[in-house]
């Protein structure tokens, strides 16, 4: 264990990578597809120190979470580029400047271990592929994340309210033909 770190944890990221993080978070930044819709869906957007040029510039209505929180995010330092390639677009001085506990990222695996190498800092990847948004690497990634942030209930809470919205809109149309929908 890093000797700076003090008392650790092990978590699985969506890869199924081993990353020892600290025992208590309480600084991330988010990067990448979909980790800082994930951080204001868990309600932890104030655990950021950084956030992403895209993020910084302005509002898009592609980035649900920018529209409620565009005010907090504006301005915190740069720490990547943004976008959801899966690529490390990540600035690893200005994520070394400002020391988050950990990196939560949707990124490959190979561009987190990329990262982690640069900065020092434990990468957590929770890159999901869903197209619809609600299939299991969406509710993988939000336990992922969920874990490091110590915000389990909330998860779970948002998990129980999508189940219960897709189950809704299934009884409601359950009777109709596909060839109607």
């Amino acid at each position: 264990p890093d000797e700076e770190m003090g008392a650790t944890r092990i978590v699985k990221d969506t890869w199924g990578r081993e990353v020892e993080i600290p025992e208590k978070v309480e600084t991330i930044i988010c990067l990448g597809s979909g980790a800082p819709r994930i951080a204001a869906y868990l309600g932890v957007m104030d655990m950021l120190v950084g956030a992403e040029d895209h993020d910084i510039k302005g509002k898009s209505v592609l980035r649900d979470y920018s529209m409620v929180y565009y005010d907090k995010i504006k301005d915190l330092p740069a720490v990547g580029a943004g976008g959801g390639s899966g690529a490390n677009n990540g600035y690893a001085e200005q994520i070394i400047e400002v020391q988050p506990d950990v990196i939560l990222a949707g990124f490959s695996q190979e561009a987190a271990e990329e990262l982690e190498k640069q900065t020092g800092i434990p990468v957590v990847c929770v890159r999901y592929l869903s197209v619809n948004f609600v299939d299991e690497s969406f509710y993988t990634a939000m336990r992922v994340f969920a874990e490091v942030v110590g915000a389990q209930e909330r998860c779970e809470a948002v998990l129980k309210f999508i189940d219960d919205c897709k189950k809704d809109l299934n009884d409601r149309t359950k009777d109709i033909p596909d060839s109607e929908k």
